[in-house]
């Protein structure tokens, strides 16, 4: 398994279920669209679909963070592909990233380049309060 760092829109509401023992699965469904440059011009060069689980009390955290169909995400986490057979038989394969540290990304960052141009893991903007008083555009509880 590889270390991977994703982000993107949701494509979809995330799925938070239980298991019969009463763990947490969350699953998220994140694309991650490819540019090249040919010429003058950049042009779309596919996309891959990744999978997303967490588990446990991560699971039910971002379960029920109001996460919807079409935020932006940052999600880290250890990548696998998991193998399938469909209903015609075919041997299929998925992309996912287990146990993941997700980040929202806030509107205000959303007309940033992405990370591969400025790296918002390491460096958290001003505009992001990690505990503390509350920012002046914050509700104070």
């Amino acid at each position: 398994m590889a270390d991977v760092k994703v982000e993107g829109w949701l494509s979809a509401d995330p799925t938070l279920k239980y298991t019969q023992s009463g763990m947490a699965i969350l699953e998220l469904s994140l694309p991650e669209n490819h540019r090249k440059k040919q010429g003058n011009e950049w042009v779309n060069d596919g996309t891959t679909w990744w999978k997303v689980k967490a588990f446990g009390l991560e699971a039910e955290h971002w379960g029920n963070a109001g996460l919807l169909k079409g935020a932006r995400v940052q999600v880290a986490g250890r990548s696998k592909t998991e193998t399938w057979t469909d209903r015609d038989g075919q041997d299929r394969q998925t992309l996912v990233i287990l146990d993941p540290a997700i980040r929202i990304i806030p509107a205000k960052e959303q007309a940033q380049p992405s990370p591969r141009a400025q790296d918002a893991w390491a460096q958290p903007t001003q505009q992001q309060n990690w505990g503390g008083a509350p920012s002046e555009t914050e509700a104070p509880f």
